[in-house]
């Protein structure tokens, strides 16, 4: 995982995080994540077994199945445990829009009269993708389609801007999702609602913030620095610090089960890479040779880190659940450079 372990090393690390998960990871328990990371052993940043708990206990106070004592190592590599609270809907209110152009970055909800669908929930324009013909936003299943609680129907529900404010014309239509699943694990929390007008939304963030350079998600490695602008707070930095975590993540309509996603840690200590507001957001590589690159899409977040799903993970979920009805996939529209 530092780009100078062997095969073996892998296979051990993934070995390792594999039984972590079967021996920890159990719904509504005070550990919510097991992944892959790093941690300084005298001195020296090492591979490690990565266990994300709620909150931080005297080891009397847990039960045998969630302890984790210090030192612990599994088949032969050691685990670091991380506090990190509830990953999911206990976020902050999202900033306020400042009422210019509607563009990747930019805050959206539903508006719908369907019961059981928060019209307050609001998220983030995550980019524009197409299948050839029809253009599409991209965003979150929990914020575009609530699992399917929105009506895929133009007259029934439509994508708006975030604000309640003015004539609430419509941006997009809810179409696809990706659903999420109580009963097995999860790859990708996502959606994609048909756009009214392809030239309402161009295919770039406001100028200043971040530039997406290629239709061709990046490769995720580990200290990747990465960065989004988002509806929930704005343009923010940090460092991928796990590249292979499951958790559970919570949501107002139930706690499901995620394998294979990222945890993003924020550049400043005491600042959040993302919150409430900004799911859906596009996080880029910030550097190297695939700067410029979409990486991930921020679905969840609890303090300084947040949860993404890999982008071409994104993709590959939405292409299989086109082919399901019979449609084309989807690709990243990007804007021309000058």
């Amino acid at each position: 995982m530092n780009g100078q372990s062997t095969s073996t090393q892998l296979d051990q690390l993934h070995s390792a995080k594999a039984e972590a998960v079967a021996r920890y990871l159990k719904p509504n328990g005070n550990i919510v994540g097991v992944g892959i990371s790093q941690k300084l052993i005298d001195n020296t940043p090492t591979d490690c077994v990565r266990i994300y708990v709620v909150l931080r206990q005297d080891e009397s106070a847990i039960p045998a199945s969630q302890l984790v004592p210090k030192g612990t190592t599994i088949n032969g590599v050691p685990v670091d445990v991380i506090e990190v609270g509830p990953f999911g809907k206990n976020g902050q209110k999202p900033i306020k829009d400042d009422g210019t152009t509607t563009q990747m970055g930019s805050p959206i909800r539903v508006k719908t009269a369907a019961t059981n669908v928060n019209e307050g929930k609001r998220g983030t324009l995550g980019a524009v993708v197409t299948d050839g013909e029809a253009y599409y936003i991209l965003g979150c299943n929990h914020v575009l389609a609530v699992n399917g609680r929105v009506p895929a129907d133009p007259d029934l529900a439509r994508v708006v801007s975030g604000e309640f404010v003015g004539v609430e014309a419509p941006l997009a239509s809810p179409d696809e999702f990706v659903p999420l699943l109580r009963n097995t694990a999860n790859a990708a929390d996502c959606a994609i609602a048909r756009l009214k007008d392809r030239d309402s939304v161009p295919a770039t963030f406001p100028e200043g913030t971040v530039r997406l350079v290629s239709p061709e998600a990046a490769r995720l490695e580990f200290g990747m620095p990465v960065h989004k602008f988002g509806a929930g707070t704005g343009l923010t930095s940090g460092f991928i610090v796990d590249t292979d975590v499951d958790l559970y993540v919570d949501y107002s309509f139930g706690t499901f089960l995620f394998e294979h996603q990222i945890v993003i840690q924020s550049s400043e200590d005491s600042l959040e890479f993302a919150t409430g507001g900004d799911s859906g957001s596009m996080v880029i590589a910030g550097a190297g040779e695939q700067e410029g690159r979409a990486t991930a899409l921020i679905f969840a977040a609890s303090g300084t880190f947040a949860v993404a799903c890999p982008f071409y993970t994104v993709l590959s979920e939405l292409a299989a659940q086109l082919k399901k009805v019979s449609r084309p996939p989807v690709s990243l529209v990007v804007p021309v450079q000058n």
